[in-house]
């Protein structure tokens, strides 16, 4: 069974662009990936550029000759169903705001979990949730 989650990321002009992730959305994975590895703007939209996704991992694309194919995916890397299985892109969807991306983005896809990057900090929301809360992972030190 896929845990579903929709990736985005707030534009400057206050609305949403968010792509569609079909395994492991869940916030001990999804989350923990997007808050360590993409904890950027630009790493963002480049992630969202590859459309919709089957599977994210720390890196969005595998480095120069190195095999990477939807069946045989190169270790750490982002599997997209454009790029990776020859599907055709399915863009990020936009949304008017954040409030409009939460109510609406789960009407749209069967996400269990909606991430937000807000421009500093990774938000969450599920359907317990109802509302976006930031993404915090401590080291137990």
């Amino acid at each position: 069974m896929s845990t579903r989650a929709m990736i985005g990321i707030k534009m400057p002009d206050g609305r949403v662009q968010a792509t569609y992730l079909h395994n492991d959305g869940y916030p001990l994975h999804a989350g923990y990936i997007l808050a360590t590895f993409y904890g950027t703007a630009e790493k963002v939209r480049t992630l969202l550029s590859l459309g919709e996704l089957s599977a994210i991992a720390e890196r969005p694309a595998p480095a120069p000759n190195e095999p990477h194919t939807f069946a045989d995916p190169a270790p750490g890397v982002t599997v997209a169903y454009h790029r990776d299985r020859g599907e055709a892109l399915c863009p990020a969807k936009r949304y008017a705001s954040p409030e409009a991306y939460l109510t609406e983005a789960t009407r749209d896809t069967p996400a269990s979990y909606l991430y937000l990057f807000d421009g500093d900090h990774w938000l969450y929301a599920s359907q317990a949730t109802a509302e976006f809360i930031e993404i915090k992972f401590t080291t137990g030190e």
